[in-house]
């Protein structure tokens, strides 16, 4: 019974993280690439650059020399976004690479419904 409980709660999991909104990674959402962006991020058949870290890993396998891509996004006063990956194709063992994402956001004044300072 034990066994049967915690096999319908891991499969009923996955199910509750599907509504929109519900998560502090909605950056994760937000394109990064020039050329990914620019081609209405329908980029995950075309993947062939360092940006398949972030759209399809598989397009990391026909790389054929080592690459480097950064962005910096500046989306309204005070938000931004820096993107960086790295890809290294080796002969042997496949392609390596690594890719982060940041959102930053500058302080700003809370108030309270009462109109105070919080």
């Amino acid at each position: 019974m034990v066994r049967l409980a915690a096999a319908a709660f891991f499969l009923a999991l996955p199910a509750s993280a599907g509504s929109p909104g519900n998560t502090t990674a909605n950056f994760l959402r937000i394109g990064v690439g020039a050329r990914p962006v620019a081609m209405g991020e329908a980029y995950a058949a075309l993947s062939d650059d360092a940006n398949a870290v972030f759209y399809n890993p598989a397009g990391l396998a026909v790389l054929e020399r080592q690459e480097v891509t950064m962005m910096h996004n500046k989306f309204f006063e005070g938000v931004s976004q820096q993107y960086g990956a790295y890809a290294y194709p080796h002969w042997k063992y496949g392609t390596f690479a690594a890719a982060f994402t940041m959102l930053s956001i500058e302080p700003f004044d809370a108030y309270t419904s009462l109109d105070q300072p919080d």
